[in-house]
């Protein structure tokens, strides 16, 4: 009987031992991952397993390995409630709305998160996780108010403090989520996630040398960190400095082939370090993964272009071409394309609207679907917005106006925290002319989330609403989170030209063409003007120059370029040839026919100047007509 109860206790000891043994690689497990590395995790939990750990005890955490290596339906099945004790569910359900997510099933993941803040109203991970959810769906507005639960539930979060950075970057702009992940960083130094953001979100708002310095910290805690050599490549291309931008993106691969900005950045590299074949074949592959990408539409085309392929740069650069909001360097890009093939006819459509001075504004991708299609797929799944948005632009593109404002604005009030619902009611409202309605709808989508789309769009909305003000107002908060923005920089020189602020819209283009380079023609020519009028024309001349060699049947281009070799005395015949160059291109524009008459009276050329001015001095219609007027008093 003694030794009955001797051999109880020896086994219930080897037992006890075997746990304690256990218990230390349970330990390492949750460090691993802490740090994001499921592979060691998942060693550990085996580990732990073979030393006598029932599985039970381990499969919340063999979840998590799961999910840290990619495999998201791997996780859900190992993180079945039904497997799960009881203590570890709460765990268990974090890890399944993570994975929902990852399968972009946000249904599931909302429906988890609705059952589990029902029990733990209290818990900050659950509210990042709806903040998270509510971000996937759209609803920024919501995502929002439920980060800020999280970090109000759990201040020391790292998660909860990146997660309300990162909404903070979208609602307000770069600057105003700069503190968040310094506070994050006071939590946890050495977070490289939060390292690595907030060294982007420095570099994006135009902070290049404390972006260096905080990759190079990143660096000396995770040596050859491909993030951060990626963020040090970008840095390098905005200084202009494509072979050193070349070197720090081979230490980025293979780790950041797949993702659409390395491939586009690598693109962009090998095109200024006149490689292109090393870029077609990637950035062929991100354009067909993601057809609505401008960006890489414009490079692939301008690859295309440059290696002589005639027919895949139409093929390229038509969708964004059509656009309303096409760039000259598009349109004059696809016109070349088309003389290369014989179409004289496509190639002087394209010219034409490349010489205008202004763009046009932004409209909705083709769905490429029937609008009877989209209607169907509209109808069988109602307040879909997968669904209601595609039939919206189609809607938008067949000028059906009215019908799509109707159905936007059921969309946006079933959906009050989406900003793209009130975007799109905004742009209906533009397309009927009801400037100051799409003004409040901007407004509304601005305060959920201030992107560049809807300054954009709500600037121009403010200036068809006559109010130029506002427009600078709006344009300047946007600006001052975004600073490095190109698109807000170009537009608010734009601005300053047209108030003639001009050191202003001097140094807004000069930051926009150290990044662009020299290849957009209404760029050199409004740099031109600018210096032209800060009183240096001989500055100004050669922008000028390099603007018509771009665009020689521009009529804007081709006046100022006359304009400043007539006033700097270089060459008066020639400057006098250009501007009447530009008035037979374009007799309907007054401001042309008025420069061209300053210089004939310069010359004493009276008669030409009755000749020239008399048909726009009848007019009582145009602002210049009075202007003509004076000038033929003058005589």
């Amino acid at each position: 009987m003694r030794l009955r109860w001797v051999l109880i206790l020896a086994l219930g000891f080897l037992a006890s031992q075997a746990m304690r043994a256990a218990a230390p690689s349970l330990d390492r497990t949750l460090a691993d991952l802490k740090k994001g590395d499921g592979l060691a995790a998942e060693q550990d939990i085996l580990i732990a397993r073979r030393s006598g750990l029932p599985e039970a005890q381990t499969r919340h955490l063999l979840a998590h390995a799961y999910l840290l290596q990619g495999d998201a339906n791997r996780a859900l099945r190992e993180a079945d409630s039904a497997q799960i004790p009881s203590n570890f569910q709460l765990y268990a359900s974090k890890i399944r709305i993570k994975a929902d997510l990852a399968r972009n099933d946000v249904r599931a993941a909302a429906s988890e998160l609705s059952t589990w803040l029902v029990r733990a109203p209290n818990d900050g991970d659950l509210w990042s996780e709806l903040a998270r959810t509510r971000a996937r769906d759209g609803d920024l507005a919501g995502a929002i108010l439920a980060a800020q639960k999280s970090v109000a539930l759990s201040p020391k979060s790292v998660d909860a403090l990146l997660l309300t950075a990162s909404l903070t970057r979208d609602q307000q702009g770069l600057r105003a989520a700069l503190p968040w992940f310094q506070r994050a960083l006071r939590v946890d130094p050495n977070n490289i996630a939060a390292l690595l953001e907030l060294a982007a979100t420095q570099g994006d708002s135009g902070q290049a040398r404390a972006m260096l310095a905080t990759t190079r910290r990143v660096l000396s805690i995770s040596p050859n960190n491909p993030q951060a050599f990626y963020l040090q490549a970008v840095m390098a291309m905005r200084a202009d400095k494509p072979e050193l931008a070349r070197d720090l993106l081979y230490h980025c691969s293979p780790a950041l082939d797949h993702l659409p900005g390395y491939i586009l950045l690598h693109g962009i590299v090998e095109m200024q370090s006149d490689n292109p074949e090393q870029a077609l074949s990637a950035i062929k592959l991100l354009v067909e993964a993601q057809p609505q990408n401008i960006r890489a539409r414009r490079l692939l085309g301008a690859i295309y272009a440059q290696s002589g392929d005639a027919y895949a740069t139409i093929e390229t650069l038509r969708a964004i071409a059509d656009r309303p909001d096409a760039d000259s360097y598009t349109l004059v890009t696809l016109a070349r394309a088309y003389e290369n093939v014989d179409d004289r006819a496509a190639a002087a459509r394209y010219l034409d609207r490349a010489a205008k001075p202004s763009r046009g504004d932004a409209t909705p991708f083709d769905p490429n679907e029937s609008i009877t299609l989209l209607a169907r797929n509209d109808s069988d799944t109602p307040n879909n917005a997968d669904n209601a948005v595609p039939f919206i632009q189609g809607l938008m593109l067949t000028n059906h106006y009215d019908d799509a404002l109707g159905k936007a604005q059921n969309l946006a009030t079933l959906n009050p925290g989406v900003p793209l619902a009130h975007i799109l009611v905004g742009d209906a409202q533009m397309a009927l002319k009801h400037y100051h309605l799409a003004v409040a709808e901007y407004r509304r989508a601005a305060a959920i989330t201030l992107t560049e789309p809807i300054v954009m769009r709500l600037v121009n909305a403010l200036d068809h609403d006559n109010d130029p003000r506002g427009a600078a107002e709006s344009l300047a908060t946007f600006l001052d989170q975004n600073p490095t923005n190109l698109a807000a920089l170009n537009l608010a020189a734009s601005l300053d030209i047209q108030a003639g602020r001009w050191a202003s819209a001097a140094a807004r283009l000069e930051n926009v063409r150290a990044r662009l380079g020299n290849s957009d023609a209404n760029l050199l020519n409004n740099l031109a003007w600018c210096w032209f009028n800060l009183g240096k024309p001989t500055r100004a001349l050669p922008y000028a120059r390099a603007a018509y060699a771009l665009q020689p049947a521009n009529a804007a281009i081709s006046n100022a370029y006359g304009w400043l070799l007539f006033e700097t005395g270089q060459d008066q015949p020639a400057g006098i040839a250009l501007m009447e160059k530009a008035v037979s291109v374009a007799p309907d524009r007054p401001i042309l026919r008025l420069q061209l008459a300053s210089a004939y009276q310069a010359q004493g050329r009276t008669a030409a100047v009755r000749k020239l001015l008399a048909p726009l001095a009848a007019r009582l219609d145009l602002p210049e007509s009075a202007a003509a007027r004076q000038l033929l008093l003058k005589l």
